[in-house]
């Protein structure tokens, strides 16, 4: 149990302030929700972590390998504290052998499995906790395990072909790199000294490369202390970013509407929560789980504080009445087909089919943006590859060429 501090809404639109003690902050959720209110944010006391404290989290690889390993336990309802003992006897990755050590100590003490899982955060998401927890909670886990296992694969093989697909260009543009550093540094300033003698200036495409061999020669030292401070900026930044107080806040569901709206890169965003969004509620609801419940854990399923919110809204309104169809109508988040297909499953009794539907159909269309993404990295690379080849070559042959003609005349 934990003491949760929370920002809600009455139903007379007052901000309520307060706190509240439960298990976890879905558990809160819910019985705010049930009372009218609508949540702003929910946060628990003393989960403050600092800068440089705590263990490395786990790889794609190994929490995929995890989730395989956790999905067939349970399919074959073997004990689970002892079969991850034996597990983790098998496992190379240190990292992993001990988060499983752990967990396996954790449920011989009588804890959940999401309890257990909890007590890693660097490690597991709050969208991955709360599939754990609704799997516990609608005693589906093992249809959350495979969904589970399913995303982690399919983050695996995107990782590994973008990681293919960028491995040419990454290198050709290192070498490009350093030699339009030697040519910046070593060639060009030597051209610019033999134009100097004839009284001549540099032609006009070469002064950007002559400018920057200068102040690399002169400024080397502090150019290397400026980006060794832009990196521990850009490394504090990201700590701060993953922060609890953060992530709960209006900056953080600020900068995910804009990453939701951004060209390409949002399009892949918004389909793949939908998506997590979507299983999630199918899968609780085939569960015979309460659809505030399942639209709360479905939102904080999908680790969007947009999405999370909009579960947070939806929950209220449908614990006031209205049906989820309009609930989700009202936050204005969806798409009108979606809203569309989920008001006709609705009308039929079938919601939960709906939503598996409009999940199975959101994940064909991110394989095929994923795929095509993918393809498309590798010769947009090789472009401005390209592009910096031929502003180099330019920038070099023009005094080549026109350098008979300065000495001549």
């Amino acid at each position: 149990m934990g003491v949760f501090e929370y920002e809600a809404v009455d139903g007379d639109g007052q901000p309520c302030i307060g706190t509240m003690e439960a298990d976890s902050r879905y558990r809160v959720a819910v019985s705010l929700c049930e009372r009218g209110f609508r949540v702003s944010s929910i946060r628990e006391r003393g989960k403050q972590r600092g800068f440089f404290r705590g263990p490395r989290p786990l790889t794609l690889e190994d929490l995929t390998l995890l989730n395989e390993q956790l999905l067939e336990i349970t399919e074959s309802r073997l004990p689970l504290a002892s079969a991850l003992d034996t597990m983790a006897k098998d496992v190379k990755s240190k990292r992993l052998r001990a988060v499983i050590e752990d967990i396996g100590r954790e449920l011989e003490a009588g804890a959940t499995i999401e309890a257990a899982l909890r007590r890693h955060p660097e490690s597991f998401s709050p969208a991955y906790l709360a599939m754990i927890q609704a799997g516990e909670h609608t005693g589906n886990l093992p249809g959350v395990l495979a969904q589970l296992t399913t995303h982690s694969k399919q983050m695996v093989e995107f990782k590994n072909g973008l990681q293919e697909a960028l491995a040419y260009p990454i290198v050709a543009f290192t070498v490009v790199t350093l030699l339009f550093g030697f040519l910046c540094v070593m060639v060009v300033p030597a051209y610019a000294e033999i134009y100097a003698m004839f009284g001549k200036r540099l032609p006009l495409p070469t002064w950007p490369v002559l400018f920057m061999g200068r102040l690399l020669s002169a400024h080397a030292s502090c150019l290397l202390a400026g980006a060794g401070f832009l990196i521990l900026a850009v490394c504090l930044l990201r700590k701060l970013l993953r922060g609890e107080t953060f992530r709960r806040s209006a900056a953080l569901r600020l900068c995910e509407r804009l990453k939701l709206h951004a060209p390409v890169v949002g399009r892949l965003c918004y389909t793949s929560r939908v998506e997590r969004f979507a299983r999630t509620l199918g899968v609780l609801l085939s569960s015979r789980a309460e659809a505030p419940e399942s639209l709360i854990l479905a939102g904080a399923s999908t680790g969007s504080a947009v999405f999370e919110q909009a579960g947070l809204d939806a929950a209220t309104r449908v614990a006031n009445g209205e049906t989820m169809a309009d609930a989700l109508e009202g936050v204005r988040l969806f798409r009108p087909r979606f809203l569309w297909l989920l008001r006709h499953g609705e009308k039929n009794g079938a919601a939960d089919n709906a939503f598996l539907s409009l999940a199975d159909a959101c994940e064909r269309e991110l394989a095929r943006r994923t795929k095509l993404a993918v393809m498309l990295a590798g010769p947009i690379g090789i472009s401005l590859i390209g592009l910096i080849v031929f502003f180099t070559a330019l920038s070099i042959l023009i005094p080549v060429f026109q350098l008979s003609s300065v000495v001549g005349g």
